[in-house]
């Protein structure tokens, strides 16, 4: 039992910046709540590594960015929109922009956002 108090403890510690990094990045909410449950279901799977890391938060922010660059990916994919262009859109804030842009409390260090 102390395995699941102590992932739920490490969730409780990083769910907020994990959905704030996806949301940043998708400028959606139900679609940053999907990425933000895989991310968390990928640190479930290397729990023993990142229970005692002082990486683990670095980490969970590398896996955020890389989960919604795929999702951006595979959603161009199904749009028949060209998938290379998602990278750009990640880079440039362009799909931010176009989606309203990005809540006051996830503005601090984005020079292009709204």
């Amino acid at each position: 039992m102390t395995d699941a108090h102590d992932f739920e403890a490490f969730v409780r510690r990083h769910q907020d910046m994990v959905y704030a990094t996806a949301l940043r990045l998708l400028a959606n909410p139900a679609e940053a709540e999907d990425v933000s449950q895989n991310v968390f279901l990928k640190a479930f799977q290397r729990f023993d590594h990142l229970r005692h890391s002082e990486a683990a938060a670095g980490w969970l922010k590398a896996v955020t960015r890389n989960a919604c660059l795929n999702h951006l990916t595979r959603s161009r994919h199904r749009a028949g929109e060209h998938a290379g262009d998602a990278a750009q859109d990640l880079a440039s804030g362009s799909r931010v922009r176009r989606f309203g842009g990005v809540p006051p409390q996830c503005r601090p260090g984005l020079p292009w956002a709204p």
